[in-house]
């Protein structure tokens, strides 16, 4: 009866382990994500566009002590993209990386190209856990993202870093080496693009070749016809 237990105990403690790790590796997923659709969205703003900040109390002298500074990045538009950026989950799908792991991937371009998407997960339940995570994240970090967002000139790999690594705690070094599988796919249509054009150019060589196989063959026959011609006169 004891063993029993003690057994029981023992498959509970390892599914528990075993869960929790796929609980961190979507969080480290949904985050790294989360990184991308910020970095994005600052991205498509219009780098001559400002905003007026500072103190807009008027001093003694009638003077107000406000300053323009560029609008992506400001903490204005940082908080604007937080308020509605776990929304773009309703738009990815559950997933595996290429080690394996849990993840999350875009079921629709930026570009409006095709994504290759294999063996994902698309269902309310997997938005609703997706959009759950994000949501977290954002409420327990989203000062702290924005210090480092908000910092010009900050790579994705050092945000991700940064954020997800060193703040937020739900990824390693070693998850943050994996590729994201939205890239995965964006390189696996880019590669697909190439063979297509190497097709395409095969093609063009082989009709150029047919072409010049034709005019030979037209050349050889005119070559006998005169030379009939001439026996005959």
């Amino acid at each position: 009866m004891e063993v029993y237990y003690v057994l029981t105990v023992l498959i509970g403690f390892l599914f528990f382990l075993s869960e929790g790790k796929k609980d961190i590796e979507l969080q480290c997923a949904v985050c790294r994500a989360l990184v991308d659709e910020v970095n994005y969205g600052i991205s498509l703003v219009d780098p001559k566009k400002t905003v007026q900040v500072g103190s807009f109390r008027v001093d003694g002298k009638g003077d107000q002590n406000t300053y323009k500074k560029p609008y992506a990045r400001s903490e204005i538009h940082l908080t604007e993209l937080f308020e509605s950026i776990c929304e773009k989950f309703s738009q990815y799908a559950l997933t595996k990386n290429s080690k394996g792991g849990k993840s999350v991937v875009p079921t629709a371009s930026r570009d409006g190209k095709g994504i290759a998407l294999k063996d994902v997960t698309i269902s309310s339940d997997a938005t609703k856990q997706m959009k759950y995570t994000c949501e977290t994240l954002v409420e327990d970090y989203e000062e702290d993202m924005i210090k480092v967002l908000g910092t010009p000139k900050t790579s994705l790999e050092v945000a991700e870093k940064q954020i997800c690594g060193d703040i937020a705690e739900v990824c390693t070094e070693e998850d943050l080496q994996v590729p994201m599988p939205a890239n995965e796919a964006s390189a696996y249509i880019q590669d697909k693009d190439e063979d297509d054009d190497d097709d395409d150019d095969d093609e063009d060589g082989n009709d150029r070749d047919n072409e010049g196989q034709k005019a030979d063959e037209d050349e050889i026959s005119n070559e006998t016809k005169d030379s009939t011609m001439k026996e005959e006169l």
